[in-house]
C-alpha cells in the first residue's frame, strides 16, 4: 500500500475496522457495503478523514473510479439488513490491498453547460439528505404545534350560579322578589 493514495489507504483501514452493522466488505471481497450512514458519520469519518460528512466521502470515492449502488433511501427503515449504499471498484478489494496502487484520482470532467458530473452528484446526494431532514422537521413541527395548542386552551372557568340581585320597591325598606312573587301568584290561584 505504498504508492497508494492516503484517502484509499484510510477507507481500507476504516473498513478492516468498522462494525459490520456500519460498514463492511462484501462477501466475495469485491465491493463494500454502508449499512448506516448516520453510525459512519457520527464515529468513523472523522476518525479517518478531516470531516464526518458522508456526502464528502462519497464524492471522494467517486473522484477514485468508484461505482456507486444505492439500495434504498436514508431513514428508510431497513429490512433484512438491506444496506444503503455499495461502492466499487476493480482495484479495490479485501484480499488485494496492493492492486489499489493503480487507482489514481479523477480530474473534473467538465459537462457543455460547464457542471461538472461530481458536482450533480454531490448536490443529488446533499439534496436527498436535505429532502429527509426537513421531512423530520416538519413532523417535530407538527407535533410541537399540537401542543402548543393544547397547552393554549384555556381551562373552562368555574360557573358559579348567585342568586339574582333583589329587587327593592319604593323608598320603604319593602323586600319584593319577583321570581318568588310569581311562583306565589301561580301556587295561590291554581
Amino acid at each position: 500500500m505504498a504508492s497508494s493514495s492516503i484517502f484509499l489507504q484510510k477507507t481500507y483501514s476504516m473498513l478492516s475496522q468498522a462494525p459490520p452493522s456500519v460498514l463492511s466488505w462484501s462477501t466475495d471481497g469485491n465491493s463494500f457495503f454502508v449499512y448506516d450512514v448516520a453510525a459512519l458519520e457520527a464515529s468513523l469519518l472523522a476518525r479517518y478523514f478531516n470531516h464526518s460528512n458522508f456526502a464528502s466521502f462519497s464524492r471522494q470515492l467517486r473522484f477514485y473510479g468508484f461505482e456507486k449502488t444505492r439500495y434504498r433511501r436514508r431513514g428508510a427503515k431497513m429490512v433484512h439488513n438491506q444496506p444503503l449504499f455499495n461502492f466499487r471498484h476493480a482495484h479495490f478489494r479485501r484480499d488485494a490491498p496492493d492492486a489499489m496502487k493503480v487507482i489514481r484520482r479523477k480530474t473534473f470532467h467538465i459537462t457543455d453547460d460547464g457542471v461538472s458530473k461530481e458536482q450533480v452528484e454531490e448536490l443529488k446526494d446533499t439534496i436527498a439528505r436535505l429532502e429527509l431532514q426537513l421531512h423530520a422537521l416538519v413532523q417535530q413541527a407538527s407535533v410541537l404545534a399540537m401542543v402548543i395548542q393544547a397547552a393554549c386552551i384555556p381551562e373552562p372557568a368555574p360557573v358559579v350560579l348567585e342568586p339574582p340581585a333583589p329587587h327593592w320597591c319604593g323608598g320603604d325598606a319593602t323586600y319584593y322578589d319577583e321570581d318568588l312573587a310569581t311562583v306565589l301568584l301561580h301556587f295561590s290561584h291554581p
